[in-house]
């Protein structure tokens, strides 16, 4: 698989990891990671960049894992990616990921 893919990858799962809550000072993102997610998650991240390189920016990455802009219901994804219809399998592949708890099992602190 492209490293550049899982960096993507990575990259998405991060920012909804951090957006959840998962990572805190008890759990690092690196105990936070799942690599069966990052396996799932890299090849259809890897489709949807390598089409719209201009997209592949830490506003991007930040949007598309948070599913739009905080507190703005017209910056959601369906507005401001309407003109990439071809996002549909990422934000599947993400909404998964989430649904999944993001694979994520967090002790008692």
């Amino acid at each position: 698989m492209d490293n550049g893919h899982l960096e993507i990858a990575m990259s998405l799962m991060k920012e909804i990891l951090y957006d959840n809550c998962y990572i805190d000072r008890w759990h690092s993102e690196k105990s936070q990671m799942s690599k069966k997610w990052e396996n799932k998650i890299a090849p259809i991240a890897g489709v949807f960049f390598e089409a719209y390189p201009e997209l592949l920016t830490n506003e991007h990455i930040e949007n598309i894992a948070s599913g739009g802009i905080e507190n703005d219901p017209d910056e959601d994804l369906n507005i401001i990616y309407k003109d990439y219809p071809d996002i549909e399998p990422l934000r599947a592949i993400l909404n998964a990921y989430v649904e999944d708890g993001c694979s994520v099992a967090l002790t008692e602190r």
